[in-house]
């Protein structure tokens, strides 16, 4: 919906500017206008009653619904799709992988910096592995 629609079924219309109005509000008895009506760029009509009254109370009283002051969505939009880039199996597979520790023929050096993985699985090895002092 564009403003025009909600601006035919209000009193008092004035053009304030670029995209916006102020006008009488249908919700409550008005002298003189103090409902402002902006329509944004794609499409959206915000709507402020500065006499007090709820944007839901305006939209009803001109018979019109909230999901009127916004632009329709694209088809694309209603049924996407979720997208899982992955396989769970195959994720726990790379946890799982990541969660090993080396084995003593395996050893890590705890300054060897090529990956994250690596360097923390060493730095566990090696606490695990050290004697304890006592």
């Amino acid at each position: 919906m564009n403003a025009e629609k909600l601006l035919a079924r209000l009193h008092g219309v004035k053009a304030t500017g670029r995209g916006r109005w102020l006008a009488r509000s249908p919700a409550h008895d008005d002298k003189s206008p103090s409902l402002s009506v902006r329509e944004l760029e794609d499409a959206t009509v915000l709507i402020n009653d500065f006499g007090g009254c709820s944007v839901r109370e305006i939209v009803a009283e001109v018979g019109l619904e909230l999901s009127d002051l916004f632009p329709p969505r694209p088809a694309s939009h209603r049924h996407k799709p979720e997208r899982r880039p992955f396989h769970a199996e195959d994720v726990l597979r790379a946890v799982a992988s990541e969660a090993r520790l080396p084995q003593s023929s395996q050893r890590v050096s705890p300054t060897d910096t090529t990956s994250i993985g690596a360097r923390s699985s060493a730095c566990c090895w090696l606490r695990s592995a050290s004697p304890t002092r006592r």
